[in-house]
């Protein structure tokens, strides 16, 4: 059997991804969450978007491969809380994420969700992919290799 090689680069690559997405879960929480009466605070509107700038951070790690990849994963997770966020803040009547949360949404509204995560993935791959770009490569270029992860 084949083992696999894990570089403590690739780890610390792959678990700040996941530090980036539930940082964009935790973000986005309030407008997934909203009962659409109040309506959303326009603070808690912003930090929809504040999400995908956190990516520069897992750029900074990793092998351009491995960031590509990277940036496909990240951008599915952040497809799915965008379209968790739609679903939620698209009805107008007190919507079952304010009652139930995530699990309500998932389960009431499923197929909705997986429909709106589908032409939200283009979108967020082509925003993540410019973040891990300019960043990545931007680190790259300014810090000397000697220094690097």
């Amino acid at each position: 059997m084949r083992q696999g090689k894990f570089s403590t680069a690739s780890i610390l690559f792959w678990m700040l991804w996941a530090g980036v997405i539930l940082a964009h879960l935790r973000l986005s929480y309030p407008a997934i969450v909203c009962r659409n009466h109040p309506p959303l605070a326009p603070n808690d509107l912003v930090a929809l978007f504040v999400g995908p700038f956190f990516a520069f951070v897992p750029a900074l790690f990793g092998n351009p491969t491995t960031r590509r990849l990277g940036v496909a994963v990240g951008a599915a997770g952040f497809a799915f809380i965008y379209a968790l966020a739609y679903v939620n803040l698209n009805d107008a009547r007190p919507s079952i994420g304010h009652l139930a949360g995530i699990p309500g949404i998932l389960g009431t509204y499923h197929v909705f969700v997986l429909s709106a995560t589908v032409p939200l993935y283009v979108p967020v791959v082509i925003t993540l992919h410019f973040v891990d770009r300019v960043f990545g490569d931007l680190f790259r270029a300014v810090v000397p290799a000697a220094f690097r992860v």
